[in-house]
């Protein structure tokens, strides 16, 4: 085994000091060999508008696995390919199937690499150009770097407004409504949303009419407007049925299902839950699993199954970092500090709920911020230390505030009352 490694090795360093000494031009020829050697065996697709769809129903090609690397030969060949234009195209459709195929196996930060990249090509295609900047921005929201979302999203906004895209006005629009909504930017997320609807209907983009009613849904839960959120909800679900969009209704029942939980209606919730699962699991779609088996685990923890919500929990986070889905994991981590407070492990719970709040200040989710700072602001003054508890309680008060969250902030304050009382002191904050 030593020798053929030793072989192979010898092989490699004559190898690429042959390359080396190739003139420029032949080393370009050797190239553009490569590349129409993989276009007669692999049948290379060029790249087609219907190429824009969501990574989750791309269904892969047989050259996914070397795009990246056939990149590199692209840009390699340019200064010898006989055709410029045909080279263009490889080097587009090249760059999309690396970054789908990274997105596909988790490696996000490639997936925003290649789409970024892909973005900057001179003389890219117009709704090329705006395909990859919006997914850069999912990516980048993905990844838990909201400043880097919206600068992307931004950018697809401006070039669809200045390149006559009316479809991709209303998308990008959506897409910001959206990351506001998550980063607690409620007044914008609803503004943003409600244009986005707009636009979709002012340039007959069905497809995306039931996307941006699930985010408004999304938002009103999360502002306590039940009745109004479980509308888009049901809406949603509609239109997902309609269209037999079975991950759409996947992803809208996870979140109605967690209405459902708030509301009382546990046979109700778990049934959407398990439905949302099974699409998930069948569709492996793992961030989508990763998302329900947490809140399967929160409807469990409020039944009293917790030993079930404690096994849901560690599954939900195991997979969340798998797929690097920062911001689920500081989610579930300040839901299973829940449990655990529930279960009498004070310390234990103040540990999960301090790496939740950093993981929650890290990518910029503001309402869970809020949930972290109130609870850890009980617990503190439960066990004593009333300064610490104070200035979580001052700042979980002012980041519901400002993400509009008055229902939470009335509930933290009967919680530090009850607080108060059990210690023996006066609930005054200052």
């Amino acid at each position: 085994m030593q020798a053929e490694t030793a072989y192979f090795f010898r092989h490699a360093l004559l190898r690429d000091a042959a390359y080396a000494l190739q003139l420029p031009s032949e080393r370009a020829m050797l190239h553009c060999l490569v590349l129409d050697v993989i276009d007669k065996i692999f049948d290379v697709p060029r790249f087609q508008a219907d190429w824009f769809v969501p990574t989750h129903l791309d269904r892969g090609t047989a050259i996914d696995g070397m795009a990246a690397e056939l990149v590199n030969h692209a840009v390699a060949a340019a200064e010898a390919h006989p055709d410029a234009e045909i080279l263009r195209q490889l080097e587009i459709s090249f760059r999309w199937r690396a970054a789908v195929h990274a997105d596909r196996q988790f490696d996000l930060r490639t997936a925003a690499e290649m789409f970024g990249a892909l973005a900057g090509i001179a003389d890219c295609p117009g709704e090329v150009r705006f395909a990859a900047l919006r997914y850069a921005g999912d990516t980048a929201s993905r990844r838990g770097i909201p400043i880097e979302a919206e600068a992307h999203y931004r950018a697809a906004l401006e070039h669809a407004q200045k390149n006559g895209m009316p479809v991709g006005v209303g998308r990008a629009l959506g897409s910001l409504g959206s990351l506001y909504s998550i980063l607690g930017r409620a007044d914008e997320a609803r503004d943003y949303l409600e244009k986005a609807l707009e636009a979709h209907r002012d340039a007959r983009d069905a497809d995306s009419v039931p996307v941006t009613l699930g985010s408004l849904g999304v938002l009103c839960h999360q502002l306590g407007l039940m009745e109004e959120a479980e509308t888009h909800y049901r809406r949603t679900l509609e239109l997902a049925v309609e269209t037999k969009d079975e991950v759409l209704e996947a992803s809208t029942l996870a979140n109605f299902g967690a209405l459902l939980r708030r509301t009382g209606r546990e046979t109700e919730a778990l049934a959407a839950f398990e439905r949302a699962l099974r699409v998930y699991r069948h569709s492996g779609i793992r961030r989508g699993e990763g998302v329900v088996l947490g809140n399967l685990a929160n409807l469990y923890r409020d039944s009293g199954r917790l030993d079930e919500a404690a096994d849901l929990y560690a599954r939900s986070l195991a997979i969340h970092r798998e797929v690097g889905n920062r911001r689920s994991i500081g989610i579930t981590t300040g839901n299973l500090a829940q449990l655990l407070e529930m279960q009498g492990q004070r310390r234990e719970a103040i540990s999960r709920y301090a790496e939740a709040l950093f993981v929650n200040l890290e990518v910029g989710n503001l309402p869970f911020v809020a949930l972290a700072h109130g609870r850890l602001g009980v617990l503190k003054l439960l066990d004593g230390a009333e300064g610490e508890a104070k200035d979580h309680l001052r700042k979980a008060l002012q980041d519901f505030a400002a993400a509009g969250m008055s229902n939470e902030a009335n509930e933290l304050r009967q919680k530090w009352g009850q607080a108060c009382r059990e210690r023996g002191i006066e609930p005054g904050i200052d």
